[in-house]
């Protein structure tokens, strides 16, 4: 249910690119198939708007554990286009980089969006989520 939402804020927000395009993508990505995903985004990459090519570039790369792309292009879709996106995609950005500062050893960064995603977004997170996010949060600390 919560990726039909999300779906459909994607759609709703991103009008550039017909709306196949855009549920073939992240289906693909739900699915499991990144190949794809990636052959999809690169094909129509020159019509999508800034912010669908930033939020799609961002989960293609974190896909495919290229974290470090995966964090510029959501670190430039929170600076540049945060006012367009809709706080349930702006949590589930967050959710990503959260896990993408994890894996390359950012853990204050980690905490840092942890904080945000618990103070500001916390209701687009479910239950597991917040608990997950508490626990990192004390557990990095603890290992400090």
């Amino acid at each position: 249910m919560k990726e039909v939402l999300i779906l459909g804020l994607i759609i709703i927000l991103f009008g550039c690119v017909s709306r196949d395009v855009i549920s073939e993508i992240h289906q693909s990505l739900d699915c499991g198939d990144f190949d794809r995903a990636q052959k999809i985004f690169n094909k129509y990459q020159y019509r999508f708007h800034k912010t669908e090519y930033l939020y799609f570039s961002g989960m293609i790369n974190y896909a495919f554990n290229d974290n470090d792309e995966s964090i510029r292009s959501f670190q430039l879709l929170l600076d540049e286009c945060s006012e367009q996106l809709p706080d349930s995609l702006t949590a589930r950005v967050l959710l990503v980089q959260v896990d993408n500062f994890l894996k390359t050893f950012e853990q204050q960064k980690a905490i840092n969006t942890s904080e945000i995603l618990l103070n500001k977004y916390s209701a687009y997170c479910d239950s597991l989520e917040i608990f997950k996010i508490k626990n990192l949060i004390k557990n990095i600390r603890m290992d400090k």
